[in-house]
């Protein structure tokens, strides 16, 4: 049929019909009418089973209607036709066709299209008409309407894309459309109509689960073409795959672009379909590309051929910016585009701005092994070239870095890359003052070469020196050269770090070297300081369990500054000197097998002036993470010392044995504040754990002293047995001597790992002779307890005085202006306390404390309660005083009555009640003067002292006659009405002269009583003389007064004025019959004599 009746026409069909119908010839005309059916007939190859139809050929048309057919899963109803025919203008062709459930699946194979397989079914209708003979001048319109496979959503046209975190394995599938088309579902709604010059597209859409676009425009039958369109995305990977398999669809085959994301696209296509260019603006988030994260993204794009051309791209993430403007090939580019002579295919032609870039990213984009260098980079970059091999230059600053896991300040560095890699020229590193300078090239196939110097690296400030544990200080210069593949680095290191010091603990000057050759790692190290000397070499691999083999060598090396370093309660009054080896063998990454070996040559612990050595090689071991004292020796004086047994440094369990004798002076190493001596003979284990060791055994100490800087007796002769147990040190009958007296210790002491815990100490001590407080000599007895922690013990119980001995009450210089001043009460010092110690005792003192020197003899008893610690004790109590007699400034004074207490919580502050008298001889007359002293010291308000006479005189006629103003007592009434201002006149001459030559007199005073056996021995001075009171100048003058005690109740006193009109001289005896009854024997000064007896009548 096809042959007879479109024999011209380029078309195939294929298959057998079948016509039932009619045929009439008619005067005039034909008409031929009836109905066709083909089961399985195809036009260009496509299948249009069961087709069936009716027909109607006549002169003037040619009709086909209600024609029908299935089609790829689905149904096809057209019609057909041709009128008027016969006509002198040509007939009009018309094709009608509707369609519905059409599997794009099955129909696409059929149509041998490329690269893309949308899944879904099409339905629609397609009306044309063109004059007959001539199909270019068609004319028509339709529809097309895609379904999508049964419950698959489709991205929403009109809403921002979210990211809804959808996977869709299709998606996820490999992508090689020109090898195998890719599926994908699909919607679509897209109406148009046509005519012989172009098809119109009205608003139209199509649709993934993940993709959306909207369009509309024109195209000159894919040619002259401009489609404005508007895409929407939650993953532009599904949306480029999509695009680029439409393209390989219409015969442009490119690649697609690793890129994740979501965002909007809005542009227009241009040109033909075949080589279409796309010209839109992007705004996206999320943007992943080439394997780096860049948040926030937006420009304008270009994509022509196989090159996607950016404009103003710029990716924000945080304080990150990349800007992007250049070209990039979606594929592999035709051979030859876009490259000079002897350069590659140009798959980027690109500059770049960077801000805040994390230098990861960089490594990620060129897929960059190894060079763990870190921080945010910022500069501008220029790419052209092949993907793999760009050429280009640049500038690059990093700032806040991280190199080596090492933290730095700033680097720069210039960047040329020349296809195989990148060059880094010129770098600088910045960390504090010091200066890394130098170049190295990194190629793309993991290969490096480099070259440079550090100079002044403060070692404080890095990072190595933190993990340390200990402060770290000193500066690094090194030299680094080599070349090799990251995976195999070759190197050289040559360091020096000046002024090296651990925790203060100087080191001196360290050089060394470092050889890095693939696997394997030679070092060589010295150490060189007035205190040490070190040297070091060995091998360790780099690879697996790092296998290592090192040898260490210390000469009249100082260890005590790096123990104390770690262990800073290390007192500094201890050295510890060595010399001897250290090697190393085995995997540092696997402690179980590495072996440690560790000799000691000469090894000298001192103490103070104490020292002690090792006798014989000390040998230790380490093996299977056990330390083995295999040979441990010390001796010297007093000291011979033995130690055995092994630590295991994995449980940090101990069994360690301790045998010999040991000369106490080790305690003070323990304690700075102690002095010790004696001997000890020591058998002990020690086990438990490092942290927590536990002590068993005894100590036995003969001839031991011991003595604190801040007490003023020591613990002599130290006899007893120590026993340890896991509860700490008891005390088996150990006796010692304090003071003369004899001590004996019981109870225990706690241990708290390898320090002293709780103390539970008693001790009886009888006849201790004492020197505390300052200035008292006491004979006691005392049953004492030692409780609490050794940060805070506290020492209680009963001090029982037998005797105690104030030594010097007034000492030499004390005068009566100056006793209040004398008497004051200092508040301790601030500060730490040298001896942590509290205090609970009750302190009893019946009539057993005095006062007896050569002016002053008192007995009092006492009842007092110590409380408070060594640095500010707190006493309470009070102590009364029984009797007693003072001799001072000449005169002799009685103590009627006497109190002394002390009751604040805060401070020693004694409060007195005390009441004195004395007897003052004149010519003439006897005055008995009575001295009150009520008060405390150190209160508010400084104590009253009140005077009183019998006879009754003024005040400051009493305080002339205690500074030895003696006037005829005749003249006392004229003296009296005389001005008061020079009655105080006088008083301050006769005061002025005592406190300006009380310390010429009273040293003048020792020597005498010490060289002739006199008990007093003064010089009063005085600045007028008392037989020239009408004189208004000062006549300086002067008495001699030696005293001496006979018996205590009989005293001798003479006196003589040295200088003035009258140098008399008087004579004193005094004798006390009773404490009521007294008589005085005496020679006055105008030679007369007298005898006066004194009866004390209270009223």
């Amino acid at each position: 049929m096809k042959d007879i009746f479109f024999a011209g026409d380029d078309f195939t069909v294929a298959g057998d019909a079948e016509f039932r119908g009619s045929w009439h010839i008619f005067d005039g005309g034909r008409e031929l009418t009836g109905s066709f059916s083909a089961p399985d007939p195809s036009l260009q190859g496509l299948s249009f089973p069961a087709l069936a139809g009716d027909l109607v050929w006549t002169s003037d048309r040619f009709a086909v209607t209600e024609a029908q057919s299935g089609f790829y899963g689905g149904e096809l109803d057209f019609s057909y036709g041709m009128a008027p025919l016969g006509a002198e203008t040509p007939a009009l062709a018309t094709f009608d066709a509707r369609y519905d459930g059409i599997d794009l699946g099955a129909l696409l194979p059929e149509l041998a299209v490329a690269g893309a397989r949308p899944q879904g079914t099409a339905g629609g209708r397609t009306r044309l008409a063109w004059p007959v003979g001539d199909f270019s001048d068609r004319r028509g319109d339709g529809r097309l309407a895609v379904a999508p496979p049964p419950a698959t959503p489709l991205l929403s046209r009109t809403a921002a894309p979210a990211a809804d975190g959808a996977r869709w394995p299709y998606a996820g599938a490999a992508f090689a459309p020109d090898e195998t088309p890719w599926r994908f579902p699909l919607g679509a709604d897209i109406g148009y109509d046509f005519d012989a010059d172009e098809v119109r597209i009205g608003p139209s859409w199509a649709a993934t689960p993940l993709t959306s676009i909207t369009f509309g425009g024109r195209t000159a039958w894919g040619r002259d073409s401009s489609i404005p369109f508007h895409v929407r995305s939650t993953d532009w990977q599904e949306a480029d795959r999509v695009m680029v398999a439409v393209m390989t669809a219409f015969g442009r085959p490119t690649g697609a672009i690793e890129v994740a994301g979501r965002g909007e696209m809005q542009g227009v296509m241009r040109g033909t379909f075949l080589a279409p260019r796309i010209e839109a603006r992007f705004d996206g988030d999320d943007i992943r590309a080439w394997n780096v994260d860049w948040g926030h993204g937006e420009g304008d794009v270009v994509v022509e051929g196989a090159y996607l051309d950016v404009a103003g791209g710029a990716f924000r993430r945080g304080p990150t910016l990349l800007t992007v403007d250049g070209r990039f090939a979606l594929g592999r580019p035709p051979e030859g585009a876009g490259a000079d002579e002897g350069e590659d295919e140009v798959e980027i032609d690109a500059r770049f701005g960077l801000t805040e870039l994390p230098a990861q990213h960089v490594r990620d984009a060129f897929r960059v092994v190894g060079y763990p260098i870190d921080g945010p980079l910022t500069g501008t970059i220029r790419l052209r070239g092949a993907y793999r091999r760009p050429f280009g230059d640049g500038t690059l600053a990093l700032g806040r870095g991280l190199a080596y896991g090492e933290p730095f300040d700033r680097a720069d560095a210039g960047l040329r890359f020349d296809g195989d890699g990148v060059w880094l020229e010129g770098f600088e590193v910045r960390k504090g003052a010091g200066r890394v300078t130098g170049a190295m090239y990194i190629r793309w196939n993991g290969t490096y070469s480099v070259n440079a110097d550090g100079l002044g690296l403060a070692l404080e400030t890095a990072l190595v020196a933190e993990r340390a544990g200990a402060p770290v200080t000193g500066a690094l210069d090194f030299t680094v050269s080599g070349a090799g593949a990251f995976e195999a680095p070759r190197y050289t290191l040559d360091g020096t770090i000046a002024d090296l010091a651990i925790s203060g603990a100087s080191v001196g000057q360290v050089t060394g070297r470092l050889e890095v050759d693939g696997d394997a790692m030679q070092v060589e190290m010295e150490a060189a300081s007035p205190r040490l000397a070190v040297s070091g070499a060995g091998r360790i691999a780099l690879a697996g369990d790092a296998d290592a083999e090192l040898h260490l060598r210390a000469s009249g090396t100082r260890l005590d500054p790096f123990v104390r370093a770690l262990r800073p309660e290390l007192a500094e009054s201890i050295a510890l000197v060595a010399s001897g080896t250290v090697s190393v063998r085995g995997p540092l990454r696997d402690f179980d097998r590495l072996a440690v070996g560790i000799e000691a040559e000469q090894l000298e612990l001192t103490l103070f002036d104490y020292s002690a050595g090792n006798d014989g090689p000390i040998r230790l071991s380490v093996a299977e993470r056990v330390l083995q004292l295999e040979q441990f020796r010390l001796a010297g004086e007093g000291t011979r010392l033995e130690l055995t047994g092994q630590v295991d440094l994995g449980d940090e369990r101990m069994a360690v044995g301790v045998e010999g004798d040991v000369n106490l002076a080790v305690l003070g190493g323990l304690a700075p504040d102690v002095r010790s001596s004696g001997e000890t003979r020591v058998r002990a284990q020690v086990g438990g754990s490092w942290r927590n060791p536990v002590l068993t055994g005894e100590a036995r100490v003969t001839r031991g002293r011991i003595r604190h800087f801040s007490l003023p007796h020591a613990l002599d002769a130290i006899e007893g047995r120590l026993v340890f147990d896991r509860d700490g040190v008891g005390f088996d009958e150990v006796t010692a001597q304090l003071g003369g007296g004899r001590l004996l210790f019981g109870g225990r002491v706690g241990l708290r790992g390898y320090g002293l815990g709780d103390f539970n100490l008693t001790a009886q001590a009888t006849g201790m002779n004492l020197r505390y407080p300052a200035g008292i000599r006491s004979t006691a007895d005392a049953d004492l307890t030692l409780t609490g922690s050794a940060a805070a013990p506290t020492l209680g119980g009963t001090v029982f005085v037998r005797e105690a001995i104030w030594l010097d009450l007034l000492g030499p210089g004390t005068s009566l202006l100056a006793l209040p001043l004398a008497a004051e009460v200092d508040e301790p010092a601030g500060g730490a306390e040298s001896l942590p110690l509290g205090f609970d005792l009750r302190i009893l003192a019946p009539s057993t404390l005095r006062i007896n020197d050569t002016n002053s003899q008192i007995v009092a008893s006492a009842e007092f309660t110590l409380r408070g610690t060594s640095s500010r004790p707190l006493l309470f109590g009070n102590a009364e005083i029984e009797r007693g007699q003072v001799f001072f400034e000449g005169n002799r004074y009685r103590i009627t009555r006497g109190n002394v207490s002390f009751s604040n919580p805060i401070a020693i502050q004694p409060a007195f009640d005390v009441e004195v008298e004395t007897d003052i001889r004149v010519p003439g007359q006897t005055y008995r003067v009575t001295l009150g002293l009520s008060g405390s010291w150190g209160g508010p308000s400084a104590p009253e002292l009140e005077f009183s006479s019998d006879p009754p005189l003024q005040q400051f006629e009493i305080v002339g006659l205690l500074l030895g103003d003696l006037r005829d007592p005749q003249q006392a009434e004229i003296r009296t009405l005389r001005a008061r201002e020079s009655s105080q006149q006088e008083l301050l001459q006769a005061a002025g002269a005592r406190l300006l030559t009380n310390p010429v007199s009273s040293g003048v005073g020792q020597v005498v009583e010490r060289n002739f056996g006199v008990d007093t021995f003064e010089i009063v001075p005085s600045l007028d003389d008392p037989t020239t009171s009408e004189s208004i100048l000062l006549v300086p003058t002067a008495r001699v007064l030696i005293g001496k005690r006979i018996s205590d109740r009989a005293h001798v006193t003479f006196s003589r004025a040295l200088s003035g009109a009258n140098q008399d001289v008087i004579m004193i005896l005094e004798y006390d019959a009773t404490d009521r009854l007294s008589w005085v024997v005496s020679q006055n000064e105008d030679q007369t004599y007298a005898l006066d007896f004194r009866v004390r009548h209270a009223f």
